[in-house]
C-alpha cells in the first residue's frame, strides 16, 4: 500500500468518526484523561507499587498501569451512564 492511499483511508476514517462535535469532544477528553493517568515520575504519583517499591516506568510497567487504570475509569463510567439511563 502505497502512502496516498494510506493518507486517503485515514483521512476518510477521521471524516467518518468525527461528524459530531461531540465524538470529537468524547475523544479529546480521553486523550486528556490518558495524558494525566500516566504521573511523571519524578513527581510523587505513582502508577504502580509492589512491595511498597515503585516500579521502574518501563514500556510493560506503563501498559498494565494503563490498563488498570483505564479498565477502573471505563468501568466507573459506564456505571454513570448506565446509572443515568435507568434513572
Amino acid at each position: 500500500m502505497n502512502a496516498l492511499a494510506l493518507k486517503l483511508l485515514l483521512l476518510t476514517e477521521v471524516r467518518l468518526r468525527m461528524r459530531r462535535t461531540g465524538t470529537l469532544v468524547a475523544v479529546l477528553a480521553l486523550i486528556v484523561l490518558t495524558w494525566l493517568m500516566v504521573g511523571d515520575p519524578a513527581g510523587s504519583q505513582v502508577m504502580l507499587v509492589v512491595d511498597n517499591v515503585r516500579v521502574a516506568y518501563t514500556s510493560s510497567c506503563l501498559a498494565l498501569g494503563s490498563a488498570g487504570l483505564g479498565g477502573l475509569f471505563f468501568g466507573l463510567a459506564g456505571l454513570a451512564f448506565t446509572s443515568r439511563a435507568a434513572a
